[in-house]
């Protein structure tokens, strides 16, 4: 089945929370290519997969979000595959007079500490 594409913006307090991650383990659960970024208006997701598995992915990005995780908006458009290969978390970018909410200090919760 030919892959389409899709890019997704979600702001809220999703850094500092295990977002990037999360999104991560998202792709490979669903065997999605591209990457997730932090900026400074949020994170930004460019997918590529099959249309099922990319309805499924946006799906669970707000179902299954980290606990700490607070989803203000998700926008996501269409666009062109470009041929990823694999899923990465790619290095973070400013945008220009953005403001990112940044969460609170935390303890670490029980499946965190179960990690280390």
């Amino acid at each position: 089945m030919t892959k389409q594409g899709k890019r997704i913006h979600i702001n809220g307090i999703v850094q500092g929370v295990g977002f990037r991650p999360f999104v991560f383990a998202l792709a490979g659960r669903y065997e999605l290519t591209g990457w997730v970024r932090n900026t400074s208006a949020g994170v930004d997701i460019a997918v590529e997969g099959t249309p099922a598995a990319l309805c499924d992915f946006a799906a669970a990005l707000t179902a299954e979000a980290p606990p700490l995780a607070q989803i203000d908006e998700v926008t996501a458009e269409d666009v062109p595959a470009n041929g990823f290969v694999g899923f990465e978390i790619v290095k973070s970018t400013a945008v220009p007079n953005a403001f990112q909410p940044i969460s609170p200090d935390v303890s670490l919760c029980d499946d965190c500490l179960r990690e280390l």
